[in-house]
């Protein structure tokens, strides 16, 4: 492959200083193997079908000597563990040129790699499909041919073949590229015509976990469960809405996004809603900054546009490729999808941005879906922490309350009084009977488990943490609706 694709290229040059000048400047971008040219080939093969498929990558790095030929190739079975290794090749960390117009440039994507990886991803599942069609249908002959051409950027692009392509003749590809410039009319340079651009909302997203569906999710045929193939509808848009005057959007799938470009607001924001799902009985973890992915939210169209997520952060990131993977062999998901309707997502929203009006509900709310994350993963120790922050500030609140219903106004007496540990809080609440003895005997034990943890050492049983992690519900739940919980 090495030799056919250096002979090609020099068979173009030969012919290329054939023409005038006016007729070299008419050579298309996608064609043009003048130097310095560098070329990466990527071949995956099944030997036994007579099956092959490449992708030709060829670059115009300044830096980089001229016909530099790279060859990959790959047996399909050991495609998908060795493909990632070719991105980490330095050269592919250039950052790509800003100013680009081709449309073959996802402007989320910042380097060569973030475009080559799509090329990547694509090439051992389109063979996947040529795999299953040549089995399930009359095998067709395998002609050689170059299938596509398309832009990474204006001096760098790819080529994807079939077939035995070292079969056809080199002599013949240039000829035909000269012969098409050759033909080129040369046209009166048009006046630019500015299309209107469509604005996006930039902000951040990501999945729900465990994982969704809205509305009611698509099922695999027959056929697809046998060969195990890829379902062949990517979800779409449920829904769009507003959260504190952010547009959000959600897909069939769960994925959630807010038009927010503070991250650390995005992920309050969206955690405030997960905390608010879990109060209403539906199961949510709490979202890592990492796991958010940035978006481009279409402002006309109100929906997601373009999204990056790193797929390999955590299992709720994988989501992002589940329609790609194998329906028996995935085992990106330990739970199956839930199904929602769209009318309980939006509830979930509205009474997000009424529980969090108020700042300590808000708090409570990212608090307690942090302290379920943590039960759900036998983190024992760090749920009842969580926990108890909500406990904690919820006595304090509520000796405050006290006071100011005591009409305590002096500052130098409220201050002094307002200064009491936890454990003084809940003796006074008890003793002026705002909490009864059934509510202080629980709290009392809470209290005691935590102060073994933090100044002895001694671990959270899985049961206590349960128990503060329930006190915590029953505190949230009813704070929503009343100043007293009790």
């Amino acid at each position: 492959m090495h030799d056919w694709m250096k002979n090609l290229i020099l068979s173009f040059r030969q012919e290329y200083q054939k023409l005038s000048e006016s007729e070299k400047n008419k050579v298309s971008n996608l064609d043009n193997l003048i130097p310095p040219l560098q070329v990466e080939i990527i071949s995956i093969k099944n030997q036994q079908l007579g099956l092959e498929n490449h992708l030709f990558i060829f670059t115009h790095f300044e830096d980089k000597e001229d016909l530099k030929i790279t060859v990959h190739d790959f047996e399909f079975q050991e495609a998908i563990e060795k493909l990632p290794g070719i991105l980490k090749d330095k050269k592919w960390d250039r950052k790509l040129p800003v100013d680009s117009k081709w449309l073959a440039v996802d402007k989320t994507k910042k380097t060569y790699a973030g475009i080559i990886e799509h090329y990547l991803v694509n090439l051992p599942t389109n063979f996947k499909e040529d795999i299953i069609n040549h089995v399930l249908h009359k095998p067709r002959k395998n002609i050689a041919k170059i299938s596509l051409k398309t832009y990474l950027e204006k001096d760098a692009f790819i080529w994807q073949a079939v077939g035995n392509i070292k079969q056809l003749d080199f002599k013949e590809i240039t000829g035909k590229i000269i012969e098409e410039t050759k033909k080129t009319k040369t046209k009166p340079k048009p006046h630019p015509v500015l299309l209107p651009q469509v604005a996006r909302i930039k902000g951040f997203g990501t999945y729900f976990y465990p994982p969704i569906w809205i509305g009611e999710k698509p099922q695999p045929s027959f056929k697809e469960k046998v060969f195990d193939q890829k379902l062949k509808s990517f979800s779409k848009k449920s829904f769009d809405a507003e959260y504190k005057g952010h547009k959000i959007v959600l897909n069939e799938d769960g994925f959630i996004a807010i038009g927010i470009e503070n991250k650390k607001k995005a992920l309050r924001m969206l955690n405030e809603i997960m905390g608010t799902a879990l109060l209403l009985n539906v199961s949510s973890y709490a979202i890592r900054e990492s796991e958010l992915g940035e978006v481009g939210i279409d402002s006309v169209k109100l929906q997601i546009a373009n999204m990056t997520i790193s797929i390999d952060v955590s299992p709720r990131t994988s989501l992002s490729v589940a329609e790609l993977i194998p329906l028996t062999n995935s085992r990106l998901f330990t739970r199956k999808a839930q199904e929602l309707s769209k009318e309980r997502l939006i509830r979930i929203i509205t009474q997000a941005e009424l529980l969090t009006k108020n700042e300590m509900r808000a708090d409570f709310l990212t608090y307690l879906v942090e302290s379920y994350t943590y039960l759900q993963a036998s983190e024992a120790n760090q749920s009842f922490i969580m926990s108890w922050l909500i406990v904690e500030q919820y006595l304090s609140f509520r000796w405050k309350n006290f006071l100011q219903k005591k009409k305590i106004v002096g500052k130098k007496r409220k201050d002094k009084l307002e200064d009491w540990t936890v454990g003084l809080f809940l003796e006074a609440l008890n003793f002026a009977k705002e909490i009864t003895n059934k509510q202080y005997k629980s709290l009392i034990e809470m209290k005691r488990k935590r102060d073994k943890f933090v100044h002895k050492g001694q671990p959270i049983l899985e049961e206590d943490a349960i128990k503060c992690f329930k006190l915590c519900v029953s505190i949230v739940q009813r704070h929503k609706r009343s100043i007293n919980p009790f």
